[in-house]
This record gives C-alpha cells, structure tokens and sequence, in this order.
C-alpha cells in the first residue's frame, strides 16, 4: 500500500507528533478534519481501538466520520471495510474499530474499554467532565492511550485551563495555512466577522481573552449622532396574548424617528397606525415595511390588500438568511443594524430601546454560525421580551431603497398605457 497525501505544515506536525496528549488549535478552513480522519484511518488499519467524539450527531455524520469513510475509499476497496451507521461505527479487520459519539450524548461511551487513540473534535464544545468519562475508556492497555484534541479557539473556558496546568503540547495554525482557500472567501470571512478577538479566534487560532464577549451594540455606539439618509423604513413587531406589546418602529436613514407600544392592538389598529405613518412622510419615501411572522400574519394580509402592498413583506425570524454564516435570519437583522450603526452611527432611540439592544449578544451555533442569545434570556435579564429591539432590527430586514418611489413611478406609467 503506497498512499501519499500533501498535506500542510500543522498537518504534518500533528500526524509525526509522538505525544501522549496533544492540542492542536486552529482557525477554521486549516484541514483540522481531515488530519484527524488521517490519523483515526491509520489506527484503524493497525487493528487498534479508536474513539471519536464531536459536539453533536450532525457535526459527527456530516463532518468527521464522512471524512473517515472518505480517507478508507481513498486507499481500501469498498468491501474491504464496514460502516455501521446505526451504531456509528467503521471496523475493520478482526479489532480495528472506531466508535462515534457526541458530547451530547456522553453516557453512551461509558461501557467502552480498551480505547487505544481518542480523538476529540471541537473539544472546546465539550462539556467539563469529559476527561472523567474518557479515561475509564483508555483502561486495560498494554500502552499508554493516546489523546488527540482539535479545535478552534473559544472565549476561554476549562479547556484553556486543562491545556496550561498539564503543560499539553499545542500545534496552532491559521485559517489561511490552508493554502486551498481563495482570497476573495478570506474578504468574506472578515467582513463577516463581528469583533477583533473573534477574528483573533476564528481566523488566526489565537486564544485570547474577550471582555465584551458576544457584545453588538455597546454603549459608544448608540450615542446620538448626526443625522443621515433619506430613505424610511417600518419595522413592526406583533405580540401575542402575553405581556409583549406590539411595537412599531420608523427608521429615517440614521434616525429613530417614532416609536409606537400597544399593549392591546388589533391588525386592524396597527395597520391605521402605519397609514397615518405614511401619509404624514408620503409613500414614494418609503423603503420598506417587515413585519415578524409570528403574529403579524393579519397585519401583512391587510397591508398586501391595500395600495402599499409594494412595500410589504413578511420576515420569519427563523427563517433562512441570505448570508450562511448566519444561523437565522434573526441573527443577520441584527448584525446587519451593529454594521450600519457602527458605519453612520444612530439617534432617535428611546432607553427602553438602548436596553433592549445591549442586552442582545451573539454567539456561535455548534456548526460555527453567529446566532443572537435566546430570546427567554433576554427576558430574564429585562424582565420583558425586546419587542422594540425586534422592530428596530426588523427596519434592517433589507437594504434601504426607494421602493416608494419605483411604486410609484410604475402605477404611472401603467396609468399612461393604459
């Protein structure tokens, strides 16, 4: 069997590296997967015991393990080898084995015993008492069991204090080690990226601290300032029978220029409501008018019946966004309104509104995309839902043009042919 991989620096260092334990910290995109399935492929075909445990099933059927199945097509025959996708194993061999399980789900590999290699992905995901539950699996061996941990780096947690009080061998790398990626998807990646100890993490493999973790919009931001743009837009958060109360929100380019609560407010309330709104400022000002999904089904009806039908849209906060490296469109409303703010600034907001907007953190999702904190945790902090937050972000549901106007201008020309 003569197999030859080129592989990557980091990539070589881990595979040669002889180390009980060994940590390698990386950004995202460098080829941490497909090292580990090297390595977790070559213990196999020695006939040893390996353990491979990710954040959860997806991360785990998707990622690691077809990245295994992968590796075995690339040197074996098909039948040489068997997947067992209902137990979530691959064997090979009378004792080459590897197990799949998650950090989810730690109980299922408490019965396992004689793991010579575990390999442990995204570990900085992985619950505190891993290596409690872990070194019962690497029992009754004729050698030391080896520990191979990859991960890109998170705000620091026990997996930083593990690392520094058992002086744990790191291999770090960057995102652009991995010379496969093009320049323009590293453009992206920034422009994406919410803070500079999050690029620190993500792209560069850096461990560092982070005072404002998952922080959008901090107090410096929501000063007042000058105002700018032309274009209006109505973002319309409708509760349901509960204490949040409907909310309306009209935004003039960089300025807040009314807030509207109703506890109690019918479809038919909200909607003379954005009537009196538009008549005051004139249709062809007007951008847009989202309104959440939710509850706002009768109002979206009423609007699409009436001559602003144009402007109307209906904006499910879980829905799917137009950037991936978002989990819902939720999480890209509101970055997209820390982006504006951060590039003309904001006036006009209230501070129940300033609240409610610093009150809403980011994090990352298990598969590594930015989604807002649950909105039950807002509320515990506020002790109310951030209805006015909600509608705020909802005038960022779309880029500010003249909608209005282009409406207008083709009822017009409708009007002269016919």
């Amino acid at each position: 069997m003569d197999i030859h991989y080129k592989l990557f620096k980091h990539q070589k260092e881990l595979l040669t590296c002889k180390d009980d334990m060994v940590y390698l910290r990386a950004g995202r995109g460098s080829g941490k997967s497909f090292i580990a399935s090297l390595i977790a492929v070559i213990a196999l075909l020695k006939g040893q015991r390996v353990l491979i445990m990710a954040q959860d099933y997806r991360a785990l059927t998707e990622v690691i393990m077809a990245e295994c199945i992968q590796r075995l097509y690339e040197i074996l025959k098909p039948e040489e080898f068997e997947v067992h996708k209902v137990s979530m194993k691959i064997t090979y061999g009378a004792t080459g084995v590897i197990y799949f399980s998650s950090y989810s789900n730690m109980d299922s590999v408490r019965g396992f015993s004689k793991i010579q290699l575990s390999i442990l992905d995204e570990v900085c995901l992985a619950p505190p008492n891993l290596y409690e539950v872990l070194a019962y699996c690497q029992r009754n061996l004729d050698e030391p069991p080896r520990i191979i941990m990859c991960s890109t780096p998170r705000p620091a947690n026990w997996v930083t204090a593990f690392i520094k009080d058992r002086n744990v061998r790191v291999i770090s790398a960057r995102t652009s080690d991995n010379k496969l990626i093009k320049p323009e998807e590293i453009a992206l990646m920034k422009k994406t990226c919410l803070s500079e100890e999050q690029w620190l993490r993500e792209f560069e493999g850096v461990e560092c601290e982070d005072n404002n973790s998952g922080v959008l919009f901090t107090d410096e931001m929501l000063e007042p300032a000058p105002a700018s743009g032309t274009c209006i837009s109505i973002g319309v958060d409708c509760s349901g029978y509960g204490k949040d109360c409907n909310c309306i929100v009209v935004r003039k380019g960089n300025t807040v220029i009314k807030t509207i609560r109703k506890t109690l407010a019918s479809a038919k309330d909200l909607f003379a409501e954005i009537k009196l709104i538009i008549k005051e400022h004139g249709a062809s000002n007007f951008s847009h008018i989202a309104i959440d999904m939710a509850y706002g089904q009768g109002l979206y009806e009423l609007l699409m019946d009436s001559e602003y039908k144009s402007l109307t849209y209906l904006i499910p906060f879980g829905g799917s966004p137009e950037d991936p490296a978002y989990l819902n469109k939720r999480a890209e409303m509101y970055v997209d309104a820390k982006r504006y703010i951060s590039e003309h600034g904001i006036s006009g907001i209230d501070d129940q509104m300033k609240e409610e907007l610093r009150a809403t953190r980011y994090e990352l999702s298990p598969h590594d995309k930015v989604q807002l904190i649950k909105k039950e945790d807002i509320r515990l902090i506020l002790k109310r839902s951030p209805d006015s937050a909600d509608a705020f972000a909802l005038t960022f549901a779309m880029a500010d043009m003249p909608r209005g106007i282009i409406s207008e201008r083709r009822g017009r020309q409708a009007s002269f042919m016919g």
